[in-house]
């Protein structure tokens, strides 16, 4: 099917490959007629996932005999051919002759050369880059949508995977229909806690951002044909009559995950990273029309979890256990939410969305109390607003130490050893319900009241 001549990207470096096998000789033949740096031959695959070759000289092959430029052309046919859809169009082949500088190109200090090939001198470049989001402005959600929760920390192993799992649960006993996003890229792992190997989907989301890049159109098709999600397990485990949907980083059939990781933040058609993924969320949940939409977002500062904390008018859960390493990264995050222009404006934001959580917490009122005048400095330092000389405590972005709604009051989750390898699916013991309730009660209460639009108040 197209969809899979666009995402299978592992097999057409594969053909290229074996096509420059194929007419090794040749290209060696040719090259050798070139100096340095020019005595090579370039595969390069840029931001949007397209090749393009370099080659040497011009496209007629004027340096060799006339007897030997019809096996080129021959050669470089099978190039093109294996290539195939993904070959920059409509002219994949980039000459030498007919750039501005390109010795710039083939002087590239971003060359991987394919040994394989030896002796031909052929390179691989690989065009990556991210944007920067942190410091960019939340902009407007247009319309109704779900109940969105993203689950974040900026350090790892703090169990921020396992509370999303957790309140996955309790949302299904209410007979909630929740879709769960795995778009901790770099790292993923909560899908595979949530989907059986045999229940995974054929792609996930990063192949949705790679055919996003090449044919948009195909990549609707992706979700509305359900290639992209699939059921969880939890589902027959929970006692209500909700769903689980799950969207995984990647399916049984991806391919080429680094590569395509590599191209995720890139611009694509005038838009940045941030519109692609509202498009990729609005089109899911248009497709699957889910009441809660919980997010896996990437530990530490991570683009995705700028755009998922900051720009999907989401509730964001902040995970954090108490030391200095953890509060000093995320003072480094808070300074740079400085810097958006609501903030300096006041009123009503995405701060007023951030719950703090204290993870893995132990049972021990000193260790709160610790944690909650860490959180309340970082708070006030970076976020809140200063009172002015006739203003009073709650009037702008402000809260006392002690105030139950405030953001920063901690919501906790209590460390059982339940949760260090906590896998429900494969282990439903370890929903006894006692056990349940002492490590996420806390946590439970939240999205109860995130669900009712509450006061968040708690103790």
């Amino acid at each position: 099917m197209t969809i899979d001549l666009y995402l299978k990207t592992q097999d057409r470096i594969d053909a290229i490959r074996g096509a420059l096998e194929a007419h090794k000789s040749d290209w060696c033949q040719y090259l050798q007629l070139f100096d340095a740096p020019f005595n090579s031959l370039l595969v390069i695959r840029d931001w949007q996932g397209r090749i393009h070759i370099g080659v040497p000289g011009n496209k007629k092959f004027d340096k060799l005999p006339d007897a030997s430029r019809p096996a080129m052309r021959t050669a470089r046919n099978a190039l093109e051919a294996a290539a195939g859809v993904l070959l920059f169009d409509p002219n994949g082949f980039v000459y030498e002759d007919e750039l501005f500088d390109a010795e710039a190109l083939w002087a590239s200090a971003d060359k991987v050369l394919w040994d394989e090939l030896d002796p031909l001198p052929a390179y691989w470049i690989e065009r990556q880059a991210k944007e920067k989001i942190w410091t960019q402005s939340p902009s407007p959600v247009d319309g109704t949508h779900p109940l969105r929760i993203v689950y974040f920390g900026i350090k790892g192993g703090v169990g921020r995977s396992s509370a999303l799992l957790a309140s996955a649960y309790h949302l299904l006993a209410q007979g909630k229909k929740i879709l769960v996003l795995d778009a901790d890229f770099e790292s993923p792992g909560v899908s595979a806690t949530l989907l059986a190997d045999e229940l995974r989907p054929d792609y996930g989301l990063l192949d949705w951002f790679a055919l996003d890049a090449l044919r948009p159109d195909l990549a609707e098709d992706l979700i509305s044909t359900k290639r992209l999600c699939e059921r969880s397990g939890l589902d027959a485990m929970a006692s209500g009559e909700g769903t689980v949907w799950v969207a995984p980083s990647f399916g049984r059939a991806t391919q080429d995950y680094v590569g395509k990781l590599g191209r995720l933040y890139q611009d694509v058609t005038e838009q940045g990273y941030v519109q692609r993924f509202k498009r990729l969320l609005e089109s899911l949940e248009a497709q699957l029309t889910p009441d809660v939409v919980l997010i896996d977002s990437r530990a530490g500062i991570d683009d995705t979890a700028a755009v998922a904390l900051t720009q999907l008018d989401a509730h964001g859960l902040l995970f954090a256990t108490h030391g200095r390493a953890t509060w000093t990264a995320y003072e480094h995050l808070f300074k740079h939410w400085q810097l958006f222009a609501q903030l300096k404006d006041g009123g009503e934001d995405f701060r007023s969305r951030l719950h703090m959580v204290s993870a893995l917490t132990p049972v021990d009122t000193t260790y709160d109390q610790a944690f909650l005048g860490a959180s309340y400095r970082l708070f006030l330092d970076h976020l809140y607003e200063e009172l002015g000389p006739e203003q009073m405590e709650g009037e702008g972005f402000n809260y006392g130490e002690d105030a139950p709604e405030a953001p920063h009051r901690p919501w906790r989750v209590r460390w059982d050893d339940v949760l260090r390898h906590f896998d429900p699916i494969q282990n439903p013991a370890q929903l006894d319900a006692a056990v349940f309730e002492k490590a996420f009660g806390d946590l439970k209460q939240l999205i109860d009241q995130l669900l009712g639009a509450e006061g968040l108040d708690h103790e």
